[in-house]
């Protein structure tokens, strides 16, 4: 079995990285098209899943990829936009305490430590619900929320490396935010399928 680098190094090499990145790098700031790019990597995960993980999806297939858009976003509003929404609400409410009573530092800092939790374990759940969903191929099983807690608190050391790299990609190129997303979510993906399934 390969090691984290030489893992990592496979993924940045992946036939179709170039052309993938310049178009996903683009659609990532088109609102609501950019939702494609949900598609697009539910299918670089099922075949990464199916072993098959030698060139990334063509964007000519925008056929699949709608549909799998399609079949992921019950997933992404469950697992992604409803906790960054209850949480981001959570520091809104804890931040403007904290202002309210002059404590700017708390309101700064301390008040954004339940989105950096969030932040990290929405990549592990996401994934994990997607593999189960590839796995089963029936929506009720990617909502089996004890059994994906379960899995992903047994695996959660394997996966904080990769979490951690993707965040570092973010950081470096946060400039162009929408290319570096792109880039991070091969490594990623590529890392969390490997240990989650």
């Amino acid at each position: 079995m390969e090691n984290r680098d030489q893992l990592t190094w496979r993924l940045w090499g992946v036939e179709g990285l170039g052309k993938s990145l310049l178009i996903g790098g683009i659609l990532f700031y088109v609102p609501l098209v950019n939702l494609l790019l949900l598609g697009y990597w539910g299918l670089w995960m099922r075949r990464l899943q199916a072993g098959r993980a030698s060139a990334l999806p063509d964007w000519l297939e925008w056929r699949s990829i709608l549909r799998e858009t399609i079949r992921l976003l019950p997933l992404f509003v469950v697992y992604v936009a409803l906790p960054v929404a209850v949480i981001g609400l959570l520091v809104w409410g804890v931040g403007g305490t904290f202002e309210w009573i002059s404590l700017d530092f708390a309101a700064n800092s301390l008040a954004w430590l339940p989105m950096s939790a969030v932040a990290v374990l929405i990549p592990q759940v996401m994934v994990l619900a997607v593999l189960r969903l590839n796995r089963h191929e029936g929506l009720q099983s990617a909502f089996e929320f004890n059994e994906i807690f379960r899995l992903m608190l047994q695996r959660a050391r394997g996966c904080l490396l990769p979490i951690l790299q993707f965040y570092g990609i973010l950081l470096l190129g946060w400039l162009v935010l929408g290319f570096a997303m792109h880039l991070g979510l091969v490594v990623l993906l590529g890392h969390l399928v490997v240990v989650l399934r």
